[in-house]
């Protein structure tokens, strides 16, 4: 089991209770859900907060004058930022995509 399957009923209750290929076919749908405006600006905002964060990590105490350590290491740092501060915008759109996805089909099963 990955660690995608594991977090998943608990990222996404709507998802509790279902059998694990349900589960990955409603996950599958609802990525597909287009970001609305304000997950756009959280993304974009979640950018701009890692790029500003960057600008103030002085990495080239750490690694000289070594440019390829130093891009290596703010990219990887780039990295964790981002997805940190990225990934609830995500979460909050498949969320949206499960709602909606599970609204339709329990729609289409009762008629």
């Amino acid at each position: 089991m990955n660690i995608e399957a594991k977090l998943a009923p608990w990222l996404y209750p709507e998802l509790r209770g279902l059998a694990e290929t349900r589960r990955e076919d409603l996950l599958i749908k609802a990525r597909q859900e287009p970001y609305d405006t304000i997950e756009w600006i959280g993304l974009i905002a979640a950018m701009g907060i890692a790029a500003f964060a960057l600008r103030w990590l002085d990495l080239r105490a750490v690694f000289g004058d070594s440019a390829v350590l130093f891009g290596l290491a703010s990219f990887a740092w780039a990295l964790v930022v981002l997805y940190v501060l990225a990934a609830p915008w995500m979460v909050r759109r498949t969320r949206r995509g499960l709602k909606r996805t599970h609204k339709r089909d329990s729609h289409e099963s009762s008629s």
